[in-house]
């Protein structure tokens, strides 16, 4: 009887074991994303294959990827300006979730993300993300 408790004891061990190293393994293929970058403007263009998204510049763009291997998906590819403007978004939907964004010291709320992505894709003004919610007091709201 010993004998089994034994047997199932270092059977019970070993699969915690097992356990604890996939757990710890796959903590490890996360990568914490970190934002710090300049607020140098030098635009890096990139899409998915289906839709382009423009980036104040390659730190950004560095950590859209980040987070996209984060979230199991692909990495963006950088195209040139005219080849990326021919995927912008056309379409979004009329959800209501605001996003306050700046450029060149101008905040602007967008109506959602999408719009946001559109409305730097096709002017080519790269607003960053300040934060969820609209800008309200501030020096531009559309």
């Amino acid at each position: 009887m010993a004998n089994n408790i034994t047997k199932h004891l270092f059977v019970w061990l070993g699969l915690t074991l097992a356990v604890a190293v996939f757990v710890t393994t796959e903590a490890v293929v996360t990568k914490r994303c970190v934002l710090r970058c300049s607020r140098n403007e030098v635009p890096v263009w990139a899409t998915d294959t289906n839709v382009c998204s423009g980036f104040r510049n390659k730190c950004y763009f560095n950590y859209a990827n980040c987070l996209r291997r984060n979230r199991g998906e692909t990495e963006l590819t950088v195209l040139n300006r005219k080849a990326c403007q021919s995927l912008c978004p056309q379409i979004c939907t009329l959800q209501y979730s605001p996003l306050c964004a700046e450029y060149n010291g101008k905040n602007r709320t967008f109506g959602n993300s999408c719009a946001m992505r559109g409305y730097i894709c096709t002017t080519g003004e790269t607003y960053v993300l300040i934060r969820p919610g609209d800008c309200a007091g501030t020096n531009l709201d559309a």
